[in-house]
């Protein structure tokens, strides 16, 4: 089994979180997503934008 460690645990795959972990990796921080359901589960819901 492989270990790996990351330094920051992003809870929740919504706008925030993305963004988050976004500007965390231009940093070169490691980080993770978790979601309870798909990532970015309401942009998906929302349909075509007007």
């Amino acid at each position: 089994m492989r270990t790996e460690f990351i330094d920051i645990l992003i809870i929740g795959g919504g706008q925030a979180g993305l963004a988050m972990s976004h500007m965390l990796k231009q940093r070169g921080c490691l980080s993770i997503v978790v979601e309870r359901n798909r990532i970015a589960e309401r942009w998906r819901m929302r349909g075509p934008a007007a």
